[in-house]
């Protein structure tokens, strides 16, 4: 009888136990893991991302962007400038030539021949007069 008795109530302090520390220890640790994590998370994550970004963000981004914008700028700018600068003077050529065509100067761009072409140089794009070397002395 008394070993019944102590077999009884070892369960239901076995029960009780399991009940009571089930409670608790979630409550416990539901609450201390929520404060806990919560702060330390924030504080060590937020110092952490804070120099961990900051350097690998510089470290990256100096050595990305050097590189990128030095291989992009140098292939875009090469082919930009060179198809801009190509039809931009082109066409700026073309209608200079074709005002200086109308113009009483513009007798010594159209009908000279190349050896004349040659020893031009006083060519004043502004004013749009083009003068012959003897003229310029």
């Amino acid at each position: 009888m008394v070993k019944r008795l102590f077999i009884k109530k070892s369960i239901y302090l076995s029960i009780y136990l399991s009940i009571y520390l089930s409670i608790y220890l979630s409550i416990y640790l539901s609450i201390y893991l929520s404060i806990y994590l919560s702060i330390y998370l924030s504080i060590y994550l937020s110092i952490y991302l804070s120099i961990y970004l900051s350097i690998y963000l510089s470290i990256y981004l100096s050595i990305y962007l050097s590189i990128y914008l030095s291989i992009y700028l140098s292939i875009y700018l090469s082919i930009y400038l060179s198809i801009y600068l190509s039809i931009y003077l082109s066409i700026y050529v073309s209608i200079y030539l074709s005002i200086l065509s109308n113009s009483p100067f513009g007798y010594y761009v159209t009908r000279t021949p190349a050896s004349t072409m040659e020893r031009l140089d006083c060519l004043i794009i502004p004013k749009l007069v083009i003068l012959r070397q003897s003229d310029c002395a």
